[in-house]
């Protein structure tokens, strides 16, 4: 902020790219000050009311530091090393790291590439600034729990599309990619069929219970419906596919 005058920073007039605006206070004008390819963010002042400094994207995808001439408008890059910006995130936090100038306007302090360093904005030529951190910390024992890999057998947390038979006897779900069937209340979970070309999804019982109508799918050749005797076996293609089929339903035979 000088001269009555604040720079902030948010989207152009298309909302396409960051741009620095300029607000009076006085009058309450906004204006687009520092537009353009590359965007424009972390608007700086300089204390002596000469300069803008800002950051902004080139086009090897890094981002230099900038000066504006208040004056004139002249733009020219001084640093063209700086950290990445971060222009496609929200912003919450800033989309570059901050920079600032020395009291005199001579200089400007920025982080990169892991340190502090100081440019003379008339010469261009950067030092770095060592930093020297005194700190204890402790240091806990790792938490480690051992986790068995790939074992031979392990406990079914996510079973899905779960359907008991009409009778109340059986239910057959799908885990694993494939379907299984299992007596009620406590019986062992078997498979219901023995292929292993297709994923098999949405199981659901015709009214009498014989049978288990459910969907496939395969990557190539895409979805079927198919059936397969509730007690399990081979099962049999249905008139639909390929394409992409669910929550199938064999409708009770008609009387009369």
């Amino acid at each position: 902020m000088t001269g009555g005058k604040v720079w902030q920073y948010g989207k152009d007039s298309t909302g396409q790219i960051f741009a620095i605006q300029r607000y009076d206070r006085e009058t309450g004008d906004t204006e687009l000050f520092v537009t353009g390819p590359g965007g424009a963010v972390r608007p700086t002042p300089s204390p002596d009311g000469k300069y803008l400094a800002f950051i902004k994207r080139l086009v090897d995808l890094h981002s230099a530091i900038y000066l504006k001439d208040l004056e004139s408008g002249k733009e020219w890059a001084i640093y063209d090393r700086f950290e990445r910006d971060l222009q496609e995130t929200s912003g919450t936090e800033g989309n570059a790291p901050a920079i600032a100038w020395t009291p005199d306007s001579s200089s400007l302090v920025f982080w990169s590439g892991g340190g502090f360093h100081r440019i003379d904005a008339e010469s261009r030529a950067v030092t770095d600034i060592p930093v020297h951190v005194h700190h204890e910390m402790k240091i806990n024992q790792t938490l480690r729990r051992e986790v068995e890999v790939a074992p031979d057998s392990f406990h079914l947390k996510m079973p899905r599309w779960p359907v008991v038979s009409p009778d109340g006897a059986t239910v057959v779900f799908q885990a694993l990619g494939v379907l299984w069937t299992r007596e009620l209340p406590r019986g062992e979970a078997r498979r219901l069929t023995s292929q292993n070309d297709h994923f098999e999804m949405y199981p659901s019982f015709s009214a009498d219970g014989r049978s288990i109508v459910y969907t496939t799918w395969d990557d190539e050749d895409q979805g079927s419906v198919r059936l397969v005797p509730a007690a399990g076996g081979d099962s049999r293609g249905g008139a639909a596919g390929p394409g992409h089929q669910s929550e199938p339903a064999l409708a009770p035979p008609r009387r009369g």
